[in-house]
């Protein structure tokens, strides 16, 4: 909380930020922006599994193969918690685990989530 307030009371002191801040500025703010996608990935935002219907020529999937028209569906909160994407930590609350990473593994994280499309920049 306190990297987080000093991120924003700086920006602040800059001017770069309105008192309601704007989704753009906000994005500008690499700890806030690896706050809100850490949030999203340990409290994700459907409780439900995300379902998806393999295509009609059918698909393997984790070694099996389903034939087309299969409902298939994932645990966002299972997903999330993969501790070969996001470490041996992926069950405590850790946002510097997107600023401390290298690229290639931000990238793999990011494709790990099971949240809105649209999440913050995180460089």
């Amino acid at each position: 909380m306190e990297k987080l307030v000093a991120e924003l009371d700086q920006a602040a002191a800059k001017n770069e930020l309105n008192e309601l801040a704007s989704w753009k500025q906000t994005r500008e703010l690499p700890y806030l922006a690896a706050c809100i996608t850490e949030a999203g990935r340990l409290h994700p935002p459907f409780g439900l599994p995300y379902e998806r219907v393999v295509p009609p020529e059918g698909a393997t999937i984790c070694g099996s193969f389903l034939p087309g028209g299969t409902v298939v569906g994932m645990s966002a909160w299972a997903t999330h918690r993969d501790q070969e994407v996001f470490g041996a930590d992926s069950n405590d609350w850790v946002p510097e685990r997107w600023l401390r990473c290298s690229p290639e593994q931000r990238r793999r994280m990011e494709a790990g989530l099971l949240t809105v499309s649209s999440r913050p920049r995180l460089s």
